[in-house]
């Protein structure tokens, strides 16, 4: 297609390079959503994560099995059944999260996972550090790659056409 990605950042997981926000306020119903453009396989690497030592912890990210996993300490998690293996490939992720209902992995346009959601979803909680690129204020298995266009929205339970489109030839 023509679309082109801009405004991307390198990630070398060694370099342990991460961006971090701590967010105000806690939405029990939200959307992440980025370009993903994996450089290293069959290493756990965080997309987004928040872990505070002894009481929880939550994350998006590509596990040695080069599926992708979300999880939410102890309540809820889950996994794409597909691989993504393909160091060449940008995969546009989006997680669409509504407590106590269902709850969506999108990847490149089409649902990846499902599942039901706890009461509390525990990423993107108020006042702790939840980063891009490893795993929050404990870090270490940072992202490996190229990361673009990260949006979180809060409140909102979004799909994949929120944030892309199928080109004519059917490619996202």
């Amino acid at each position: 297609g023509e679309y082109q990605i801009e405004r991307s950042v390198r990630f070398n997981s060694p370099d342990s390079a991460y961006f971090s926000r701590t967010p105000s306020g806690q939405d029990t119903t939200w959307t992440f959503s980025c370009w993903a453009k994996r450089s290293k396989l069959g290493t756990a690497q965080y997309i987004t994560g928040v872990f505070v030592q002894g009481t929880y912890a939550a994350y998006i990210q590509f596990y040695t099995d080069d599926k992708l996993h979300l999880s939410f300490y102890g309540p809820t998690s889950t996994s794409t059944t597909a691989v993504y293996r393909d160091t060449a490939a940008w995969y546009h992720i989006v997680v669409s999260v509504t407590s106590g209902s269902a709850s969506y992995i999108y990847v490149n346009g089409v649902q990846a996972a499902t599942w039901t959601a706890s009461a509390n979803t525990y990423l993107f909680r108020s006042g702790y550090q939840n980063n891009i690129s490893g795993y929050g204020s404990f870090g270490g298995s940072y992202f490996d790659g190229y990361l673009a266009d990260v949006h979180y929205v809060g409140a909102q339970a979004l799909t994949p056409s929120s944030f892309g489109e199928f080109d004519t030839n059917g490619v996202w």
